[in-house]
């Protein structure tokens, strides 16, 4: 089986039920979800034995047979109409589902997220863009909402807390060259940005105010200091006009942060180190270093993509710095890269 690459067009979707109901700006919604795999002929999709009411798949492309029960057997091939429906996985009588076609295209999709998106569809409990209709609009409207549920690390909470999440988001309109966050503040929301563009800078006593990098529609700041009550070291301002969805400190901590951060004990983090892990030291290069975190690599709070360079997505990491809290925001952030990262809480 190899899974496949890139997003699934809108217009191919909804070939199949129930996305062909769905209004486009929450069809882009479920896409986001969406996976397409490749099988071979003669691979098993699902078993008796082993099939999950989790997941739902769709042939796009191919043909398979269903063997049921009294070697009686059913194929379905793609374009027909029972292909548009999803493959029958939780009915009894199926032993298994195995592909005939020399190839099959197979999407997938979780049911309970699918079930979620449904319920926005229907009833409106979370509006996408109801006081402008204009095109451009509601297309970036979708962009950072499928951008934020694909990305990390949204993309492995339940889709109870998306909802959640969405319901809390508030909508903060800008204008080019305002000032979101200044060097020195103390941060008491989650951002998140929903059109335009904004400029993260910093400055020390030697050097002015100079540019680092810039960020645009469906990235994220501010949940480094949120997590570590620290005020923040980098200014953010609007390049552009715009606007962000922001979430209060509480609600980030109880919708996101304690959903996907994975604190360990010392005896926990032992037994993965002997298993493989790796220790991520995140100590600043002025705290010094500890002997037991050797070999380790070193990630400072504060990282680029570049600091990941020797890191393997592979493997599991476990983070431990001076202070549990600056740990679990080095592990929160890692995650975002899409590293399988823990944080060591010698609390526990």
């Amino acid at each position: 089986m190899n899974i496949g690459s890139g997003s699934i067009d809108l217009d191919t979707l909804i070939a199949f039920s129930p996305f062909n109901r769905m209004k486009r700006r929450y069809l882009s919604l479920a896409a986001s979800r969406v996976v397409k795999f490749n099988m071979n002929s003669g691979e098993t999709l699902f078993e008796h034995k082993n099939r999950s009411a989790s997941t739902l798949f769709y042939l796009l492309s191919g043909e398979i047979e269903l063997i049921q029960q009294h070697g009686h057997s059913l194929k379905i091939s793609s374009g027909t109409s029972q292909a548009k429906h999803p493959i029958p996985v939780l009915t009894n009588k199926i032993i298994r589902a195995v592909v005939t076609s020399p190839l099959a295209e197979i999407l997938s999709v979780d049911r309970e997220f699918l079930d979620t998106v449904l319920v926005w569809d229907k009833t409106g409990i979370y509006q996408v863009e109801e006081l402008n209709t204009d095109s451009d609009v509601s297309k970036t409207t979708d962009d950072w909402m499928s951008r934020l549920i694909k990305a990390n690390p949204f993309r492995s909470l339940p889709p109870t807390r998306i909802q959640q999440l969405f319901m809390k988001l508030e909508r903060i309109t800008y204008r080019a060259s305002d000032r979101v966050i200044n060097q020195g503040d103390n941060v008491n929301y989650y951002y998140i940005i929903g059109s335009g563009v904004c400029e993260v800078s910093s400055s020390t006593y030697s050097r002015p105010m100079q540019r680092q990098i810039e960020i645009q529609t469906g990235d994220a700041f501010g949940e480094e200091y949120l997590i570590t009550g620290t005020n923040s070291s980098l200014s953010i301002k609007m390049l552009t006009d715009g606007y962000l969805m922001r979430l209060d400190k509480d609600d980030f901590k109880n919708l996101i942060f304690n959903e996907v951060t994975k604190p360990v004990s010392a005896i926990q983090a032992n037994k993965m180190l002997y298993e493989g892990a790796v220790w991520i030291d995140g100590r600043d290069s002025n705290e010094g270093t500890t002997s037991h975190l050797s070999p380790a690599i070193k990630i400072p709070l504060h990282f680029n993509k570049d600091d990941t360079g020797k890191m393997n997505k592979n493997l599991r990491y476990i983070v431990e710095s001076d202070n549990p809290l600056k740990s679990a925001a080095i592990s929160y952030l890692l995650n975002k890269f899409g590293f399988d990262t823990y944080h060591l809480d010698n609390r526990l």
